[in-house]
């Protein structure tokens, strides 16, 4: 398992990212976020070959723009 946003998520060997963002509802393929794993900031460049850790704590912000 694995905790994405307080919600827990089932883990399996080879999650990705993506999986994480669709988990969470996301439509697009890369949304505009930011995203914490175990505190540490994973970038946007990463994502693709970022593998989640069993037992992982992810953070993910929705980057909002104003004025």
């Amino acid at each position: 398992m694995i905790r994405v946003n307080d919600k827990e998520m089932n883990w399996h060997d080879d999650l990705s990212l993506f999986e994480v963002f669709r988990f969470l509802g996301y439509k697009i393929k890369v949304p505009v976020v930011l995203v914490q794993v175990n505190g540490q900031v994973v970038k946007k460049s990463r994502w693709e070959e970022y593998h989640v850790p069993e037992g992982a704590v992810i953070k993910i912000y929705n980057m909002v723009c104003g004025g």
